[in-house]
C-alpha cells in the first residue's frame, strides 16, 4: 500500500482548529504546525463564517498539502467549529489549537513518544505559555508528573491549576471524545468541559515537552468580560463546585472554590446592574458552604464569607456594590 496513502486515512494525531476572521494570525498557525518533524497527523479547518480571507487561506494551505482538510460552515461559535471537527477526525489521538495561538518545534514528536510509550496515559497536557510578542512571554514551568484518578485528577483540575482549564496544549486519547462535545454557545466552553473530562478519563500526565504560544490580544475572547462572559463562567464554576463538594478530600477547599463562583456572580452585577439575576443567588443561597466548611477553610476570605451568609447573598451583593460605589466617588473628591 501507499504510505502516503496509508497516513492520510490512518493518521496518528488529529489536530483540530476551528477559524474565524484570523487572517492576521492562520498562516504562523499552521506554519507552526507543517514545520514539526513529526508528520502522522491530519489538520481539520473548521472554517466558522469567516468574513474576512481566513477561509481563502485555509483553502491555500489545503491545497498544497493533502493532510489538511477544510470545512466551512455557517457561523456557530467555537464548541460548535470543535464539535464539527470531533464528527470526522480519523486519528488514534486528538488534539486543538486556537488560530491565532502557535506551537514550539517538535512539540507533538517528543509528545506523541510519550503517549505511546506510556499507553495507560488518556490525557496529555504540554506546556503553554501566555504571548504577548517576542520579547515578552509569559512562561509556566510544570514538572513531569502522572494522576492517576478521577478524585486526584479532579483535585488537580478545578481550579485551573496544575492542570489548564485550556484543551488546546492537551492531547487526548480518541475514545476520551466518544460521547463527549463542547457545549456550544458558551464562551468559557474548555472549563465546562473539564467535570466531564475527568469522569471518562482515567489519568493525564503533565509533560515539560514542547510548548503551547497562547496570544494574548486585544479583542480575543478570553479577555473580554461582558455581562454575558461573567454569567456564562459564573455557570461553568457553578458546575465544577457542584462536583467539588461530593469529595470529602476537598472539603478545605470548598469556600475558596464558592468564593470564586459568589464573586463571579457579583461581577455580573456590577457589569450590568439593572438585569435581574435571582434565580443566580437562589441558587447560590441553596449551596453556600456550612459554617464548618468556611471554619476548616484555606481561603483568606472566611470574614467575607462569613458575613455573607449571615445577610444572604443577595443582601450581601447589594450593600457591597453600593460600598463600591461610595468608595469610587469619594476616591475621586480626594
Amino acid at each position: 500500500m501507499n504510505l502516503k496513502f496509508y497516513y492520510m486515512l490512518n493518521p496518528q494525531l488529529s489536530i483540530i482548529i476551528p477559524v474565524y476572521n484570523v487572517e492576521q494570525y492562520i498562516n504562523q498557525c499552521i506554519e507552526s504546525i507543517l514545520a514539526q518533524k513529526y508528520q502522522d497527523y491530519e489538520i481539520i479547518l473548521i472554517d466558522d463564517g469567516s468574513t474576512d480571507c481566513s477561509g481563502e487561506i485555509c483553502d491555500n494551505f489545503a491545497r498544497k498539502d493533502h493532510k489538511i482538510k477544510v470545512i466551512h460552515k455557517v457561523n456557530g461559535g467555537v464548541s460548535s467549529a470543535r464539535n464539527i471537527g470531533l464528527q470526522m477526525f480519523s486519528g488514534s489521538y486528538v488534539t486543538f489549537i486556537d488560530p491565532d495561538d502557535f506551537i514550539e518545534v517538535d512539540t507533538y514528536t517528543k509528545n506523541i513518544n510519550i503517549l505511546l510509550n506510556n499507553k495507560e496515559i488518556d490525557i496529555l497536557q504540554y506546556p503553554c505559555c501566555r504571548y504577548f510578542h517576542p520579547q515578552h512571554i509569559e512562561d509556566d514551568q510544570i514538572p513531569n508528573r502522572l494522576i492517576i484518578g478521577k478524585e486526584q485528577m479532579f483535585s488537580n483540575w478545578w481550579a485551573g491549576n496544575p492542570i489548564h482549564y485550556s484543551t488546546c496544549n492537551k492531547i487526548f486519547k480518541r475514545n476520551i471524545f466518544n460521547r463527549i462535545r463542547f457545549l456550544e454557545g458558551h464562551l468559557s466552553e474548555d472549563t465546562r468541559l473539564l467535570v466531564d473530562l475527568c469522569k471518562v478519563a482515567h489519568s493525564i500526565y503533565l509533560s515539560d515537552q514542547g510548548k503551547y504560544f497562547y496570544r494574548a490580544r486585544e479583542g480575543s475572547h478570553t479577555y473580554t468580560y461582558s455581562f454575558n462572559t461573567h454569567i456564562d463562567l459564573f455557570n461553568a464554576h457553578f458546575e465544577i463546585y457542584k462536583e467539588l463538594i461530593k469529595y470529602s478530600s476537598l472539603i478545605p477547599q470548598r469556600a475558596i472554590a464558592f468564593n470564586r463562583i459568589f464573586r463571579r456572580l457579583i461581577q455580573a452585577q456590577i457589569s450590568n446592574p439593572r438585569t435581574n439575576l435571582f434565580t443566580e443567588y437562589q441558587h447560590i443561597n441553596s449551596y453556600f458552604p456550612t459554617w464548618k466548611d468556611i471554619y476548616m477553610s484555606q481561603s483568606k476570605d472566611k470574614q467575607w464569607l462569613s458575613i455573607a451568609k449571615i445577610l444572604g447573598a443577595k443582601r450581601f451583593a447589594t450593600l457591597f456594590i453600593y460600598y463600591l460605589k461610595f468608595k469610587k466617588i469619594t476616591n475621586k473628591k480626594a
